[in-house]
């Protein structure tokens, strides 16, 4: 009976060692199983570029094969404008965007380099480009542009602490001009207080080129940019004096009167200011407008001042000659210059000033 009794114990205790031993093996396991998941949890990462939204560049996802890596590749573009939240043309906002929502740890490194065919590789590349998160592993970060690299491609990648997953994104420099000035140096510019506006005083039979300045906070604009168009609007009016004849000879002049003419804006295509200062068949020209090799070309033709026309009638004509500027204001008109891809847009008034054409004497001769 004692014997059974021991049997019994060894049995007991040899059971609770197996049972223990068993938990400890399945203990192991689990652990493993719950170390994979973990290094599973992170299992794609995207990039975000959250200061534009780029329609017009589709974005292609990558698989590389073995690697369950999924890599979004969507260029930005610095100097592109404003990306909204903060951003400016020269620092965007990008976010990574690491899945499954629920891995525990989501801590990433970022970092940038150029594209394998870049032309100025030899050159550190952050001085041209910066990334900066905004704390250690956070998967938002900020992209800062220094200064040109057009017609090359920065690389910024961001990796995953846990299981080593990448992304990148793929810069390039468009250098979107943000502001444009019409360069009057050297140019007579004063302030027409009739108007009470600044004008440009051309003076008459000259020609002047002005430059079309494009510029941006780095002072970098690139290439695409410096296309342009314009308008030109015209305003103001004179008084002119009309004497009608009711002969060919001119010997009889029946009505001296007063008309006031605008200066009208038929330029379209040709180019041109015109006065309406005589009938519609003798328009004639005072400012002529043209783009030339990038810059704005202004000639003035002639002072309205100096404007004078005669047209016939049957058995008659009618003579018309300046009297004066309506209300004292010399006409002038506005050239606004708009850079086609931007919509930046630049006016200046300009008024043709007259110059000396001819001296007279009050007499021929003179005798004491």
């Amino acid at each position: 009976m004692e014997f059974s009794k021991e049997k019994i114990r060894w049995i007991i205790i040899i059971s609770a060692i197996l049972v223990i031993l068993g938990l400890t093996i399945a203990a192991v396991v689990v652990s493993q199983k719950q170390a994979a998941q973990v290094n599973e949890t992170v299992s794609e990462l995207l990039l975000e570029d959250n200061s534009e939204t780029l329609s017009a560049e589709p974005i292609a996802i990558t698989t590389i094969s073995g690697s369950g890596i999924m890599v979004l590749e969507k260029p930005m573009y610095l100097g592109a404008g404003d990306g909204g939240s903060g951003d400016s043309a020269f620092a965007k906002t990008l976010t990574a965007t690491v899945l499954p929502v629920d891995a525990p740890d989501k801590s990433v490194d970022w970092s940038v380099a150029w594209a394998s065919d870049a032309s100025r590789s030899s050159q550190q590349v952050n001085q041209y480009i910066t990334v900066t998160p905004n704390a250690d592993g956070s998967n938002v970060a900020v992209v800062r542009c220094l200064k040109s690299f057009e017609g090359d491609h920065i690389l910024v990648t961001v990796t995953t602490r846990v299981g080593g997953f990448s992304a990148t994104c793929q810069v390039e420099y468009v250098g979107v001009p943000q502001t444009m000035t019409i360069n009057t140096t050297g140019k007579t510019v004063k302030t027409d207080t009739a108007w009470n506006k600044s004008m440009v005083e051309l003076q008459c039979g000259s020609e002047y080129y002005f430059d079309l300045d494009l510029d941006n906070e780095l002072h970098a604009v690139g290439s695409s940019y410096g296309n342009y168009t314009f308008s030109v609007a015209a305003y103001g009016s004179v008084d002119v004096n009309v004497h009608a004849h009711n002969n060919s000879t001119g010997e009889d002049t029946y009505s001296v009167e007063t008309e006031e003419h605008k200066v009208g804006d038929v330029l379209e295509s040709s180019g041109y200011i015109y006065t309406f200062f005589s009938e519609p068949s003798s328009l004639l020209p005072v400012v002529h407008v043209e783009l030339r090799d990038g810059k704005l070309y202004v000639k003035a033709e002639r002072a309205i001042s100096s404007l004078s026309g005669i047209n016939g009638n049957r058995g008659g004509y009618a003579e018309r000659s300046f009297k004066q500027y309506t209300d004292g204001k010399c006409p002038y008109a506005t050239i606004t210059v708009t850079e086609t891809t931007t919509g930046l847009s630049k006016s200046i008034n300009v008024k043709t000033i007259a110059t000396v054409t001819n001296v007279n004497m009050s007499a021929a001769t003179m005798s004491f």
